[in-house]
């Protein structure tokens, strides 16, 4: 696509040209060098849009000055878009390293839960003898209280005590303190509240 771009200003130039005479046969030889063809006229293209050609003598043999205008419409038009290109590429680069790799996020998400797990550990231990099964009347108590109310809230679940002690329910009929912590981190994905009613 930027070979169209320059074959349309060289185009544009190449066919300007032969409408004046040239007075001076130095600049006559010059121009017949730089803007002889649309190729040569694409490579003088090609060297001033990367710096590689001085503009200033350029200018100041062509004509007419509808020429002038095409040569400086190239070089502001190419040196914008080569900027914004290369802009482009830059900030999608630092974009793309300054966010998290999967493998970063997958670690942090890891890290909080196993976070998350030991402190419900941690809370249900000092409330619960976590080696013995939770009976229903202790597990209705204690749910019901504020500091526990509280603390599962915390985890965005609501805290239904009789709903919770239902579905907390082993297949022996069981409730323990490994269970009523699952069913925590089971259910408070996302910060999404879950209402059981």
């Amino acid at each position: 696509t930027i070979l169209i771009i320059y074959f349309i200003f060289a185009l544009a130039i190449v066919q300007m040209l032969p409408r004046y005479d040239l007075r001076e046969p130095e600049n006559a030889q010059l121009l017949d060098e730089l803007f002889g063809s649309v190729e040569m006229t694409m490579l003088t293209l090609f060297m001033l849009s990367l710096g590689g050609g001085d503009l200033t003598p350029i200018y100041s043999i062509l004509e007419p000055d509808l020429n002038r205008v095409i040569i400086i419409a190239f070089c502001l038009f190419f040196q914008i878009t080569l900027l914004n290109i290369l802009t482009g590429v830059y900030v999608d680069t630092a974009l793309k390293y300054a966010l998290p790799q999967r493998d970063q996020l997958a670690e942090a998400k890891h890290m909080h839960e196993m976070d998350d797990e030991m402190e419900l550990w941690g809370f249900f231990s000092s409330h619960f003898d976590s080696a013995l099964p939770i009976a229903q009347a202790e597990f209705l108590a204690k749910l019901q209280t504020a500091k526990v109310q509280a603390f599962v809230e915390t985890f965005e679940i609501e805290n239904d005590a009789p709903l919770i002690y239902k579905m907390v329910l082993n297949t022996n009929g069981e409730v323990t303190v490994k269970g009523l912590i699952d069913f925590i981190l089971a259910n408070r994905e996302d910060g999404t509240k879950i209402d059981f009613l």
